[in-house]
């Protein structure tokens, strides 16, 4: 049974949240950006818990961020043909920072992914909690609410 969701540091870069220890998904590129990644599935209340660091490191002009990180979102809901429920912006101490909500369907199954992007000085770091409709045992909205202010740069 997993335990608690507690925050783990990842390349000294970004704390994150998980239950336990995720896997190691290896390194990656996808639309020619080196990536890590990695994930843990809590079988017991069906959350699927995911972190993304993107290896390349990528400088964009400070008026242009929120834009790009605007640009990151679409794409990733371009990726998994989903609808973007809620989107947010903002900067704070953590950089500049995106949290939205995709809806997506994966064969009989919808899919809910909280996310929370992070980028700082040209790296760009991903977050997300998901939930499968009709399976999950535990809000992965209330997961994410209560947890995303852990998933942070290290400083």
């Amino acid at each position: 049974m997993a335990s608690q969701p507690r925050a783990f540091s990842f390349e000294n870069k970004v704390e994150a949240v998980f239950p336990e220890k995720p896997e190691y998904l290896g390194e990656f590129t996808a639309k020619k950006i080196k990536q890590k990644g990695y994930s843990y599935s809590d079988v017991n209340t069906f959350l699927v818990y995911s972190l993304v660091l993107l290896s390349d490191k990528k400088i964009f002009p400070e008026n242009e961020i929120e834009n790009q990180i605007g640009k990151l979102i679409e794409e990733y809901r371009q990726d998994v043909n989903g609808k973007i429920l809620s989107n947010e912006i903002k900067v704070n101490e953590n950089g500049k920072t995106g949290q939205f909500i995709i809806k997506s369907n994966h064969k009989k199954y919808t899919i809910y992914s909280y996310s929370k992007v992070i980028y700082d000085n040209g790296y760009i770091y991903y977050w997300s909690v998901q939930e499968i409709e009709g399976l999950s045992t535990v809000s992965g909205k209330k997961i994410f609410d209560d947890y995303a202010n852990l998933f942070r740069l290290i400083k």
